[in-house]
C-alpha cells in the first residue's frame, strides 16, 4: 500500500471510481520513463486489489494521453490480464476533456445546451402575454447561466480561438 500511495503522490492520482493514472510536467522526451511508471502503477494497484480481495472492472476502466505532441504512441496497458480502451474523450463530473485540453468539445456541448436553454426563456418572453423581466432575469440566472458556468475554472482556460 506504501509503494502505491507513493505513486498517487508523485505527479500521480489514483481516482478509485474509474481508476486513471495521470502524469504531467514531464517532457516528451522521457515519455517512456513516464509510461513505465505508469505500468509500475497499475500493477501495485492490481496487487492492492488483490490483498483487499477487491477487482477492478477492467470493461469500465479506461485510459486517456493528454499532449500536445502529434507523435503518441499507440500503448496496450493491461489490468488483470484485460486490456485497457483508450478513450479520446472522457467525461469527468460532467466536464469532457480532449486528447489536446483545447476543451472544444465540453464548448460545444455547453454553447448547444445553453442555446436551448435560452431558446425556452425566449418563448417564456412573448411580446404581448409573456413573463416580465423581472422572472425572465431570475429564470435566465437560475436555468440558463448554470450551464454555461458549471466547471469553467477547468475549460475557461481554452484559448479565445475555441470559443
Amino acid at each position: 500500500m506504501e509503494r502505491l500511495t507513493d505513486c498517487a503522490k508523485s505527479n500521480q492520482g489514483v481516482r478509485y471510481d474509474i481508476v486513471s493514472l495521470i502524469s504531467s510536467n514531464f517532457p516528451s522526451n522521457i515519455f517512456w520513463t513516464g509510461l513505465k511508471s505508469q505500468i509500475e502503477c497499475l500493477t501495485l494497484l492490481e496487487q492492492w486489489t488483490d490483498d483487499w480481495a477487491m477487482t477492478v472492472n477492467a470493461a469500465k476502466t479506461t485510459y486517456s494521453i493528454f499532449s500536445l505532441s502529434t507523435n503518441i504512441p499507440n500503448l496496450r496497458l493491461r489490468i488483470n490480464n484485460s486490456l485497457l480502451e483508450k478513450e479520446n474523450y472522457p467525461k469527468y463530473l460532467g466536464v469532457t476533456f480532449d486528447p489536446r485540453l483545447t476543451w472544444c468539445k465540453q464548448i460545444e456541448t455547453v454553447q448547444k445546451n445553453a442555446v436551448r436553454r435560452t431558446l425556452l426563456l425566449k418563448k417564456l418572453a412573448g411580446t404581448s402575454w409573456g413573463a416580465d423581466m423581472k422572472l425572465l432575469k431570475k429564470t435566465y440566472v437560475g436555468y440558463v447561466r448554470p450551464v454555461m458556468e458549471y466547471g469553467i475554472a477547468a475549460w475557461g482556460t481554452a484559448s479565445k480561438t475555441n470559443f
